[in-house]
């Protein structure tokens, strides 16, 4: 009984207060972009299948053209999943209040690689790894 009289007066009050229904805070189809990687074997085809069940527009999809390797360069991730989806986004949503959740569909990198040290970067650690001592125990 508790737990009703929460529901009502924390859920369905606000909103009867602000004029909206009760689903006010969920998502909608619109709202959703969804992501497949045309080199992944059914990325495409899976996305399709999930936007049609979820009712998403079909204009809200993104083609990458990207390893379907587990683990990709920082380079790679950069130049062919953060560009196209960044220039998705700002083309279709340059405000940024329409798509509030990206779907990622099988057949993208799972894991980016950190970034390549520059020159100086790896200097500087050799001479750190050269200046450190093993730690030794005393016998």
């Amino acid at each position: 009984m508790r737990v009703k009289i929460f529901l009502f007066i924390f859920l369905f009050i606000p909103c009867a207060i602000f004029g909206e229904q009760p689903g006010c805070w969920g998502l909608t189809p619109e709202n959703i972009v969804v992501v497949a990687n045309k080199m992944a074997w059914h990325s495409v085809e899976l996305a399709k299948y999930y936007m049609e069940k979820r009712h998403i527009p079909s204009n809200n999809l993104i083609l990458l053209n990207t390893s379907s390797e587990e683990e990709c360069s920082r380079n790679d991730f950069e130049k062919y999943i953060a560009a196209p989806i960044r220039t998705f986004l700002k083309k279709n949503d340059p405000e940024g209040n329409k798509f509030l959740c990206l779907v990622t569909m099988y057949g993208l990198p799972l894991r980016v690689r950190p970034p390549e040290l520059t020159g100086q970067e790896k200097k500087s650690y050799r001479v750190y790894k050269n200046n450190t001592m093993p730690f030794v125990t005393g016998s």
